[in-house]
């Protein structure tokens, strides 16, 4: 018997305060501001709030959202302020799961979400969903972000997993992810290069995995990279007319994982998204890449940011 495919509800985020890249204070963001302008970034986000913070306050709007509480959750993060067990229980008592069963996911840096929603669905049990949510924020040191060309940002993102759903939803239809091993040293366009070989592969097996043509791919949504980068992961998994999404790069920069959910969540409320379309989200960090086939299953309008 196959087992059913999860559903993705409940999209929500919390961002830090819009900062323009030109009146950062960073001296190494301003020597790049003129090359990620023309990357089609402009702005990034900050916030005071710590990571917990942001996780509570993105998870408790998606659990407003839910039909009944979930069973589980998971919590993923590569800046934890103390330790991952004290965040994780923060966490589930600000958001009033206290007595459910949480994990923590993390050490993939901005390629965190797949391992997260595949600890998620490994969960699901009955009725009951399990909330995932990711937060980071950048706590010292330059926000630039030479390998992908971008400005890393602070905020959470946040979505349910479960068999079942109301409101707004998307179906997982496959998910993999792939260690990428460039040279050590290489230049950012090498190891970008060594990407693209890697999620090539990866989409040819997921595509075969979901029995879905590339060509039905109606977008390919990517981390909120420099846009050179980000066309060239579109060529490598996407169809000849499959269209870049990534609305929100110019105005949010690299928010870590919570690019992926972010940028779902609006993809689904987008007007005229009907149930069907095929989206595949691609997360990568230095040493790993990975990619989430998803469709439409139920399309409207997502209140995404707080």
């Amino acid at each position: 018997m196959t087992e059913p495919l999860p559903h993705l509800s409940g999209f929500a985020a919390c961002l830090g305060a819009r900062e323009a890249i030109r009146d950062a204070a960073d001296p190494d963001l301003l020597a790049e501001a003129t090359a990620l302008h023309a990357a089609d970034l402009r702005h990034y986000r900050r916030t005071d709030r710590d990571v917990v913070e942001l996780a509570t306050r993105s998870a408790t709007r998606t659990l407003a959202a839910a039909a009944t509480p979930p069973a589980a959750a998971v919590y993923t993060s590569d800046t934890f302020a103390g330790t991952p067990t004290k965040a994780l229980r923060q966490v589930l008592d600000g958001t009033g799961l206290g007595d459910a069963d949480g994990t923590v996911v993390g050490g993939r840096g901005c390629d965190n979400l797949w391992p997260a929603l595949d600890a998620a669905r490994s969960r699901l049990t009955g009725r009951a969903g399990v909330l995932v949510v990711t937060a980071d924020r950048v706590d010292r040191g330059t926000r630039l972000n030479q390998d992908a060309r971008t400005v890393m940002s602070d905020g959470a993102a946040s979505c349910l997993v479960s068999l079942d759903s109301r409101g707004p939803a998307v179906r997982l239809r496959a998910g993999a992810a792939l260690p990428v091993s460039p040279p050590p040293g290489a230049p950012p366009l090498l190891r970008a290069r060594h990407h693209v070989t890697a999620l090539r592969a990866l989409s040819d097996r997921l595509f075969a995995e979901a029995g879905l043509a590339r060509e039905g791919c109606t977008s390919v949504i990517t981390s909120n990279v420099g846009l050179n980068v980000a066309q060239m992961f579109r060529s490598a998994v996407g169809g000849r007319d499959t269209a870049l999404y990534r609305p929100r790069a110019t105005d949010v920069g690299h928010c870590f994982a919570a690019d992926g959910l972010h940028t779902l969540g609006l993809w689904l409320g987008e007007p005229g998204r009907a149930a069907g379309d095929v989206v595949l989200v691609v997360a990568t960090s230095p040493h790993s890449c990975s990619l989430m086939l998803l469709e439409a299953l139920t399309p409207g309008e997502v209140e995404v940011d707080a």
